[in-house]
């Protein structure tokens, strides 16, 4: 009796850490190398291509890439974090919701 408390006050703290976050995103921040539009660029001229930010996500088997400016990085960071963690909130609450059925359909047998 005493597990299935706890079972059910684990459900209810992260229902309410899933439901408390806002703002997520699906997928990588990525950095790739590349040239930029600037014919005369110093340093594209010389082979050193400029790091650019993007939002990187696989979708039917094909890789999207959005470029992410400047402002936008640390959101972007913080959107897949927390996307990251809410994909594991709800593995765990999978879990316990499937502890909480075998518990209760022993209870009925007995």
């Amino acid at each position: 009796m005493k597990e299935m408390k706890q079972l059910y006050s684990r459900r209810a703290y992260l229902l309410k850490k899933i439901c408390s976050t806002k703002s997520f995103l699906r997928g990588s921040y990525v950095v790739l190398a590349r040239p930029c539009t600037n014919p005369n660029c110093q340093k594209c001229k010389e082979g050193t291509k400029h790091p650019t930010p993007y939002h990187s996500i696989s979708k039917n088997g094909k890789t999207q890439l959005t470029y992410v400016p400047k402002n936008g990085q640390q959101e972007l960071k913080q959107m897949v974090e927390n996307y990251k963690k809410l994909s594991a909130w709800i593995e765990e609450l999978s879990d316990i919701n499937l502890q909480l059925l075998l518990q209760k359909s022993r209870r009925r047998k007995a």
